[in-house]
């Protein structure tokens, strides 16, 4: 299970990146119809909590909103 877990962060990390880079390659514009289809394919795979799992993958991956602080603050709400 160790490094399953140790997989998942990497892969978010991974993730965090391409999703940066393409991010910066559009000129900042979000891609939601990505977004929306992501949410499709977990929701398929995973049911409903694959939906609420996809929507943190996709905010954890996302950079903060401006004046929000970093990535870490904009994501320290644990109340789900």
């Amino acid at each position: 299970m160790d490094e399953l877990d140790t997989q998942i962060i990497s892969l978010v990390h991974q993730r965090t990146a391409l999703h940066e880079k393409r991010r910066a390659d559009r000129g900042g514009r979000v891609d939601l119809a990505h977004d929306n289809a992501v949410l499709r394919r977990f929701r398929a795979e995973l049911g409903e909590a694959g939906t609420r799992m996809a929507m943190l993958l996709i905010k954890m991956t996302s950079p903060p909103d401006p004046g929000r602080g970093t990535t870490k603050d904009a994501h320290a709400d644990t109340s789900d």
